[in-house]
């Protein structure tokens, strides 16, 4: 993947198999590609509270948090975007009216807390968030970065968003949550910050989704990868559409890319044609990354019609020593 800076991923059933676990593979692949000098993201609707334990594990330099409403770049946060406390008892007021007292909702306050109207059942999702305030949200007090509400009556919800103009929302596909956030505040809105702090462009940057919260940022990124697991709307606006959350689609994806842009500059090294910095890109391969798609392959996982030259170590231990 030559010219990608950044690889940005939304969590749930995209980076995140159906157990809410980062798979193995994915966590290796991720960290080779950093050594490698590209960027790691993450792009969530989860507050950064309920990241936390992928945070661990991946060690992001970015994290759009919230929906887009929290940009966070190496554990700082660079911008954030609050629903004042009002205009959240509103919402949740004239939400009840319209949709019925008995509506479940979830806020990520400002202040990194996090509150929820109900008990979640005890499954794999519940199990990864970490455990919020319980409360009625009847007085709630606290500026938020993102409430979201489940109505199942879509023309219910479609009646709260019409008379809440000033905020933004969207509707989760894996059933009838609604997430709201200041106007204009997604993902795709906070990506173009990010780049700007970072001197990077949009285009430096392959991402992954698989909601229709993800949409806008796979079409504003230089190329939007869609999940096999994606809604049909979600697919048509990717780039690409790679396997399941569930099939290790994000590390087949990655070290299938990568073997590609190796065996590039494979072809180039032999024919005398490499720069010094690809060489070392080369060098740097050999022994970060190249076991990894090597096995991947042994193991059937990479594509039958995929160019191996590259996967041959003799071959580039031997260009290498040769140069050397």
């Amino acid at each position: 993947m030559t010219g990608v800076k950044m690889l940005l991923f939304d969590l749930d059933e995209t980076l995140l198999a159906s157990d809410k676990k980062i798979p193995k593979g994915a966590l290796r692949v991720l960290r080779e590609y950093r050594e490698a000098g590209v960027r790691i993201g993450v792009s969530t609707s989860r507050g950064a509270g309920n990241t936390a334990q992928y945070v661990r594990q991946l060690h992001p330099d970015v994290i759009i948090a919230s929906g887009g409403a929290q940009l966070l770049i190496d554990g700082r946060t660079e911008f954030a975007s609050v629903v004042e406390a009002a205009k959240i008892r509103s919402l949740i007021r004239r939400a009840q009216s319209i949709a019925g007292e008995e509506i479940l909702i979830t806020a990520d306050a400002a202040d990194g807390s996090y509150y929820l109207n109900f008990t979640p059942p005890d499954d794999d999702l519940a199990r990864s968030f970490r455990r919020g305030r319980k409360i009625t949200f009847r007085c709630f007090r606290k500026d938020a970065l993102k409430v979201c509400l489940e109505i199942p009556d879509e023309a219910k919800a479609k009646q709260v968003i019409a008379e809440f103009p000033e905020l933004d929302s969207i509707r989760f596909s894996d059933g009838y949550w609604y997430k709201f956030t200041n106007r204009g505040i997604t993902k795709e809105h906070t990506i173009a910050i990010m780049c700007e702090r970072l001197g990077i462009s949009p285009a430096d940057i392959t991402a992954f989704g698989d909601d229709l919260a993800d949409i806008g940022m796979l079409r504003l990124c230089g190329r939007g990868i869609a999940m096999g697991n994606a809604q049909d709307e979600v697919k048509r606006a990717a780039d690409e559409v790679i396997g399941t959350n569930n099939d290790r689609g994000v590390e087949i994806f990655l070290r299938t890319e990568r073997v590609r842009a190796m065996e590039e500059l494979f072809d180039r090294a032999k024919a005398g044609k490499a720069s010094p910095s690809e060489r070392a890109a080369l060098e740097n391969y050999l022994n970060n990354g190249f076991l990894g798609d090597y096995e991947a392959d042994e193991a059937g996982l990479l594509p039958a019609d995929l160019k191996r030259g590259v996967l041959s170590q003799d071959a580039l231990y031997d260009y290498l020593s040769e140069e050397g």
